[in-house]
């Protein structure tokens, strides 16, 4: 997969999603971690890369950062006021978002 050219998740995304999902520890996550960069985050970022574009011709503001803290939300969950404290999302979060600043405060397209 080249930059910008995004062609799907591979199966191993959805192998290391299980995965996560079924062990959701940070032990689990460290032995996984280039499983989850090569078949998740890469991915994410191209399609980021793709999608963007093509949202700009339908919202022009939009704004996009193909990278984690920008359209690419972490993958670790905010546990501080959660009762359920798995420190791992199960899923992909993505922020397309409108004017300067990406932030809540902003309209945009996500994911969550």
């Amino acid at each position: 997969m080249s930059d910008g050219e995004f062609t799907g998740f591979p199966k191993g995304a959805f192998t290391f999603l299980r995965g996560i999902a079924a062990h959701n520890e940070k032990a689990w996550f460290d032995a996984h971690r280039a499983d989850y960069e090569a078949y998740c985050l890469a991915p994410a970022r191209a399609f980021v890369e793709a999608l963007g574009p093509k949202l700009k011709k339908v919202a022009p503001g939009v704004q996009w950062e193909p990278k984690i803290n920008g359209s690419i939300f972490r993958i670790n969950r905010d546990i501080r006021f959660s009762t359920d404290k798995r420190p791992y999302k199960t899923n992909f979060d993505l922020w397309f978002w409108h004017g300067n600043r990406a932030g809540w405060a902003a309209p945009g397209f996500s994911s969550a």
